[in-house]
């Protein structure tokens, strides 16, 4: 399935000036962006200053282009942590939370119902439904605004860099990322096997979420036109779940259901299948080089994981039994 961008993006789409940049005129090339949100929640497992904590290991050292969503009070405490600018930083200050944002505003009642229903309420809520349900527009926006004029787009959660060995500076690794995304099809990563029920792929997106930890939510990159794709569809499925009463609230059951029936369009990173720390962060020293892997401590295997053998073309998933439980 494939359109025109003019032919499925309303009119919140398209961008507002409310956003400032530092963009250098150094020599440097960067074909990649990195974008994340940071809007703190009311109700988290961890508090504001341990998050930016962990922004520190990645604002702090990593030398790619970062776009980078928040409200106008934590602006300063990020442009600190970006070395007061000094490296490529684009901000976006518009909104105050992921509940403001155009495709998300007009979803709270229906999240406020089904918080009611959900069975991991004790620790979600519809502020953290906002934030997974916003992840698809923010890099999209992105990838329309692209301030540093790259072809390739990253994003990841803001809390992904959780300890001091997660501080690379040529991340992620450009080589890498143009062996990944070149084939424009979009990344994903995977922290569980599939199961083999879905073994051949056949699922339809109409059948509704998937219900398993199997997507995480926390990586998604591609090329402009796969982005596209991918934000169509993502806002397209929510439509079409709302109208059968699915449960809309946790992002990953939707990318699940996505991702397995257009598996074509998907590059799938095998976190579970590497040795590279916690599965759900694994991605960022896959997406890292070996020299500064070796520099930062990680393990042997880390270091040498070839990312053939743990990023495939999502169709082959099933032809592997390590990838199938």
């Amino acid at each position: 399935m494939c359109y025109e961008a003019d032919d499925y993006f309303p009119p919140w789409f398209k961008f507002l000036n409310n956003t400032n940049s530092n963009i250098l005129s150094n020599n440097k090339q960067y074909t990649t962006t990195v974008v994340l949100a940071y809007f703190p929640l009311n109700k988290s497992k961890y508090n504001k200053g341990q998050y930016q904590l962990w922004l520190e290991n990645l604002l702090r050292f990593c030398q790619s282009p970062i776009i980078i969503y928040t409200s106008i009070e934590y602006q300063p405490i990020l442009q600190q942590l970006r070395q007061n600018n000094s490296l490529r930083t684009h901000f976006i200050v518009e909104y105050n939370s992921s509940l403001e944002m155009p495709p998300v505003k007009k979803l709270v009642p229906i999240f406020e119902q089904q918080y009611l229903t959900d069975p991991e309420r004790a620790y979600h809520s519809v502020e953290l439904y906002a934030v997974w349900c916003a992840k698809s527009f923010i890099l999209n926006r992105s990838v329309e605004l692209n301030p540093f004029q790259t072809k390739y787009f990253l994003y990841i959660d803001a809390g992904a860099f959780r300890s001091s060995n997660y501080r690379f500076e040529r991340w992620p690794y450009e080589p890498s990322i143009h062996s990944i995304l070149a084939n424009n099809r979009l990344l994903l990563g995977m922290i569980s096997p599939l199961s083999r029920q879905f073994c051949p792929l056949s699922y339809t997106v109409n059948k509704g979420p998937v219900r398993h930890d199997l997507i995480e939510g926390g990586l998604i990159g591609g090329t402009s036109d796969v982005i596209h794709w991918w934000t169509s569809m993502f806002y397209e499925t929510i439509n079409n779940y709302i109208s059968k009463n699915f449960f809309i609230g946790k992002d990953q059951y939707l990318m699940n259901a996505i991702a397995l029936t257009y598996p074509h369009r998907i590059n799938m990173m095998l976190s579970f299948r590497t040795s590279c720390g916690n599965i759900w962060f694994a991605f960022g020293p896959l997406l890292a080089n070996q020299a500064e892997k070796q520099k930062l401590a990680f393990s042997i295997t880390c270091q040498h994981q070839n990312l053939s053998e743990v990023i495939i073309t999502f169709e082959n998933i099933c032809n592997d039994s390590r990838n199938i439980i």
